[in-house]
């Protein structure tokens, strides 16, 4: 491959039925091929999570 030829984008896997429960909670969206928390693409929801849960989202007000 030639190194003129731009990488084809990444694309993640859509999430299953079984996830959209976690990334309601989160905060997490899939959109145009990535899961995005806080406008940050990730290419697995797995990633995104972490830093979702990294930032706070999900937690009660309550919560310290």
């Amino acid at each position: 491959m030639s190194s003129d030829t731009p990488e084809a984008p990444m694309v993640a896997a859509p999430p299953a039925e079984s996830d959209l429960p976690l990334m309601a909670t989160l905060g997490i969206r899939f959109e145009d091929g990535a899961y995005r928390f806080s406008c940050i693409p990730y290419d697995n929801l797995h990633d995104a999570a972490n830093f979702a849960r990294l930032a706070g989202a999900g937690r009660d007000k309550n919560q310290r």
